[in-house]
């Protein structure tokens, strides 16, 4: 993670994390971030990853769905091959996935190895829903935007984020977070 984090860009990743190849896409969907209250252990999530049960998604097909602005297209290209282990240890991360796609939501994918997970739509309506549905639960929830830099995160919320020296708050529900980047592994 650290040489795509150094990066500060979308990148298609190989290797260990060592090989970044950058690019770029016009998209600028909302971003909502749903995280349960419970974290996912990294090194369990891999310990009981079954490549048999898990997706394994084609980067290079993502990267081009996105370059060439093919957004619809993603629902059936996205996945994240440590789902399966991340949803047998914390079942609740499943569960707002399948929340989100009730919703309506068209991209719903788990971030990294958990917990947060992800939906991106350009229906600002749907996302003030999901954010309304979340508001009163002990999950973080966030809109942010890949680009510009913005975030809205429910009050009650900032007392929990953890702000760096470029990350802003406005002292109301409006944060302003480093970019949100895309990540294509091989």
């Amino acid at each position: 993670d650290v040489p795509f984090c150094v990066l500060q860009e979308s990148a298609l990743v190989q290797g260990i994390g060592e090989k970044l190849t950058p690019f770029h896409f016009d998209w600028k969907p909302h971003v909502l971030l749903v995280k349960p209250s419970i974290g996912v252990s990294t090194k369990e999530a891999f310990a009981t990853l079954d490549f048999a049960k898990c997706p394994h998604p084609n980067a290079h097909t993502i990267k081009k769905l996105l370059q060439n602005k093919e957004y619809e297209q993603l629902p059936q290209y996205i996945a994240n091959s440590l789902e399966y282990s991340a949803f047998q240890l914390v079942p609740q991360i499943a569960d707002i996935k399948q929340e989100l796609i009730a919703m309506g939501f068209p991209c719903v994918l788990m971030s990294g190895s958990g917990s947060t997970v992800f939906a991106l739509s350009e229906d600002e309506t749907r996302i003030e829903k999901a954010i309304h549905h979340y508001a009163h639960t002990d999950m973080f929830v966030c809109d942010t935007t890949f680009y510009p830099y913005h975030a809205r995160i429910p009050h009650g919320f900032i007392s929990n984020t953890r702000l760096d020296a470029n990350d802003t708050y406005d002292g109301k529900d409006h944060l302003t977070l480093k970019e949100v980047r895309l990540c294509c592994c091989l």
